[in-house]
């Protein structure tokens, strides 16, 4: 009985260690981008070969999400944004991945049954304009690329609140 309690022990001491460097959570000491900062010089091509820029974002409302398919919260949350991307056609939707290819988001998608136009970044420069640690991270973004919502890692519990936010700016905006 206790090798099994010692064996559970190191066992949750190993996987807690894991947990903490392999987790999408960090230090947000190392975020650039917040609420009230227009969005950084940035462009990237989405899946369906559209070019999407901070400049192209300019007259129309916008979220910005980056995301990498193996984090917890981000397959949470992927799901709310897919719903706020089928009942708000009128916003720019950039779902970006942090250092990960497209060979394994397309597989990912299908699977999933996402529709949304993302863009597939084998690196982290786009996202590093943005911050250093922690995903998912999303912007709800003006037609003037002022950022009017920031959500990181903790948003997957709240889910619901990006989309009542989202209604809520875009009803700011009529």
């Amino acid at each position: 009985m206790k090798n099994n309690i010692g064996k559970l022990i190191r066992a949750t001491a190993v996987c807690t260690l894991l947990w903490a460097f392999c987790s999408c959570i960090s230090d947000k000491t190392s975020v650039f981008v917040d609420v009230g900062d227009k969005l950084p010089a940035f462009s990237v091509t989405m899946n369906d070969g559209q070019v999407v820029s901070n400049d192209s974002l300019k007259g129309s409302y916008s979220l910005v999400m980056f995301f990498h398919t193996s984090c917890g919260d981000c397959r949470q949350t992927l799901p709310v944004i897919q719903q706020a991307y089928d009942t708000h056609p009128e916003v720019r939707f950039v779902l970006i991945s942090r250092a990960q290819a497209a060979d394994s988001l397309q597989p990912y998608w299908e699977r999933n049954g996402l529709t949304m136009p993302y863009s597939a970044q084998s690196d982290r420069k786009v996202y590093e304009k943005f911050a250093t640690s922690v995903i998912p991270r999303i912007y709800l973004c003006d037609p003037k690329t002022v950022v009017r919502k920031a959500y990181d890692d903790q948003v997957s519990a709240q889910a619901q609140t990006i989309l009542d936010d989202l209604q809520q700016l875009l009803s700011e905006g009529k």
